[in-house]
């Protein structure tokens, strides 16, 4: 398993356990984060956003299908489901709860350095995950 690899898979497995502290350790402070209706600077804003994710799917589980290295960069494949038990805090405004479960697949393509990822991009479909949250039809 190479480095990239290894801190892709730590990375999502500390985030599914709460373990904040530890997994803000695997990237660098001023680390950037670009996913669909986002974009966070540095460590700190990065963990009020997975947070807040876990507050509204508190069982959420990342599960990696595949991962491309090359170089110092890392392309990850992935699932993330959970259950809608929590208020979801969204750029237009709050979801509360809907007890519905999503299962939204992903990419995410992460720059390192020095062992650390440096940026984040990841992908996946909004549309889908309102879909499954009852919030837009069908």
């Amino acid at each position: 398993m190479s480095n990239g690899e290894m801190l892709a898979r730590t990375a999502l497995q500390l985030m599914d356990e709460g373990k904040y502290d530890e997994w803000e350790q695997t990237m660098e402070p001023d680390c950037v984060f670009v996913g669909p209706g986002s974009e966070l600077h540095g460590r700190q804003a990065m963990r009020q956003f997975v947070e807040g994710f876990r507050r509204a799917f508190p069982d959420v589980q990342h599960s990696v299908e595949s991962v491309y290295t090359s170089g110092d960069s890392v392309i990850v494949e992935l699932t993330f489901a959970g259950t809608h038990s929590g208020p979801f805090r969204t750029p237009s405004g709050e979801i509360p709860p809907t007890g519905k479960s999503i299962r939204i697949r992903q990419a995410q393509v992460v720059e390192m350095k020095s062992g650390k990822a440096i940026s984040i991009r990841a992908y996946f479909d909004r549309m889908q995950m309102m879909e499954q949250l009852g919030l837009v039809p069908t």
